[in-house]
């Protein structure tokens, strides 16, 4: 990674990392005299972290019963430290130093319990730390590095045996040696080892090799601003302001409506708070520059215009973002080849390369499919963050998928007439049918066999709307049903819909505005001659 962008992640990462958690058998606050190679002098890592405004968990773990506490402690922390050798008094690990080598492969022998939580972590993988580092005293660490493959079988995209990594999408694991063996007469184990005054630098660097991406980067500058602000938006969202809330709701016709006016109100104070921090800047120009000379080499390097190939390098992936395609390609053209620009060839190649722009800053050890796919989602779909629990319910913007016919729906129905239906009372829903499509569609989603399924709305005219009757669930509201693989919504005729997504109330409304306004169309008879003129 080039120099000035990991110095620029690392950064990013420092300032979002607040937590850490060390988990081992040999934690010790007070350290005077010891033998033990394997001690965590728990004081002096406090003090080193907090200079740098870290805050420091240490669990002593003295039980495997306590594997599920240490799970739930986790969940809220940033990085994981984690001991390899954790020995409790009548346990099976608990076995001699000479034994190591061959014990750390046996399930029931040394490294037994870290690799018990490693896999609990990987089952928590929503909530568990990013970063977790193997910090340990054990001189044999090509056997913990294998023992940790497996675990994670055929997840890990990258590794390194010799530096010790290895990463998913989701984790980057490293193992370092305790503090203790920088005095062994291995010269390998003694530069491995990391002193604690060096353990913060290398957290915050190893987190970045993880995250350090220009979009990555910034949403964690984002959710740094938000931590930074917590407290300030709670002293403007404040328990006085409950007064005036609730006068506002006692005057309204439809008292709930007033929650939905408190949730607009904090969106918009966090997005200010993000104009603020200046969060789209972290993206600009100059980060890109950075970004691009990071990479070595990229899976597109050629683009043919008019029979010509041309070669593009970093300079050209610099101005292309910098100055455009069409005036880089111009530059290109005159500095390799003889003669003017073919204008209008380069402004052809242009449209035509709309869908495969990407593969020209895809580095090559990356795979580009999915790329636009998955940027295309992030932008429309609101249910991208739907909370496990969370019952999905019928409104603007829910797409749906009958079951017995496989036909798509769009719910266009206004949020204010998607709620408060009586009691047994059907309801008529809106909707407009969506047909499956390879060329031009208007939403995007990827199904359970992650698979792009590309959606187009038909036709857009009123004879194709169609009216679906549906009873409230509970509330007033149409609430989907949570089946073994999906959930559905039933219909007051037993019909059953699955729930595929809900787009984003700024884009649904946007399919509205269109639908409406092809309604407000004239049809008029007149002179031909008058209307050609």
């Amino acid at each position: 990674m080039n120099r000035a962008f990991l110095d620029e992640s690392t950064d990013v990462a420092k300032n979002y990392i607040r937590t850490i958690a060390f988990i081992d058998d040999e934690v010790e606050f007070d350290v005077k005299n010891t033998t033990s190679d394997h001690l965590l002098d728990a004081n002096d890592l406090t003090k080193r972290f907090a200079d740098a405004g870290k805050s420091c968990t240490f669990f002593k773990m003295q039980s495997a019963d306590e594997k599920n506490s240490i799970v739930k402690l986790l969940q809220n922390s940033d990085v994981c430290i984690l001991d390899w050798k954790l020995t409790f008094p009548g346990t099976v690990e608990n076995v001699p130093e000479d034994q190591l080598e061959e014990d750390i492969e046996d399930d029931e022998g040394r490294g037994k319990h870290a690799k018990k939580l490693l896999k609990e972590i990987i089952a928590n993988q929503n909530n568990s730390p990013k970063l977790i580092v193997i910090y340990t005293a054990e001189r044999d660490t090509g056997p913990i590095y294998d023992s940790i493959k497996k675990i994670f079988s055929e997840k890990i995209f990258q590794e390194n045996e010799d530096e010790l990594w290895l990463q998913t999408d989701r984790y980057r694991i490293v193992i370092c040696l305790k503090p203790q063996l920088s005095n062994s007469h291995n010269r390998e184990l003694a530069q491995r080892s990391i002193p604690y005054a060096e353990l913060p630098q290398l957290i915050y660097r190893e987190f970045a090799h993880l995250t350090g991406g220009l979009v990555s980067n910034v949403v964690l500058r984002a959710l740094t601003a938000l931590k930074d602000n917590s407290n300030r938006l709670l002293q403007l969202y404040n328990k006085k302001l409950d007064p005036a809330f609730l006068a506002h709701r006692a005057m309204l016709a439809v008292p709930d409506d007033a929650g939905e006016l408190l949730k607009d109100s904090l969106v918009g104070s966090i997005d200010a708070l993000f104009s603020y921090e200046n969060i789209s800047q972290r993206c600009s120009y100059p980060y890109i520059e950075s970004w691009i000379d990071h990479i070595d080499t990229f899976v597109e390097n050629e683009i043919e215009i008019k029979q010509k190939n041309l070669s593009i390098d970093g300079n050209i992936r610099k101005e292309w973002q910098k100055d455009g395609f069409k005036k880089a390609m111009c530059n290109l053209w005159e500095a390799s080849l003889s003669g003017q620009p073919p204008i209008k060839k380069i402004e052809s190649k242009e449209r035509e390369l709309h869908r495969n722009t990407h593969k020209y800053y895809t580095p090559q050890n990356s795979s580009p499919v999915g790329a636009n796919e998955d940027l295309a989602i992030l932008t429309h779909h609101k249910s991208n963050l739907l909370q496990p629990g969370c019952i999905p319910q019928l409104t603007l913007g829910t797409v749906v998928k009958s079951i017995s016919q496989g036909k798509y729906w769009l719910c266009i129905q206004q949020r204010c007439d998607s709620v408060r239906l009586n009691v047994d009372e059907p309801r008529s829903f809106l909707f407009l049918p969506l047909v499956k499509t390879e060329k031009q569609f208007d939403i995007i989603y990827k199904n359970t066999s992650e698979q792009y399924i590309r959606l187009q709305i038909k036709n857009k005219n009123c004879f194709d709307l169609k009216t679906i009757p549906f009873k409230q669930s509970h509330d007033g509201i149409v609430s989907a049903k949570q089946q073994e693989n999906n959930f559905q919504f039933q219909d007051a005729e037993g019909s059953s819909f699955e729930w595929i997504l809900d787009l984003k109330e700024s884009h649904a409304q946007k399919i509205v505005n269109e639908f409406a306004a092809s309604l407000s169309r004239v049809g008029l008879d007149e002179s031909e001659w008058l209307r050609r003129s």
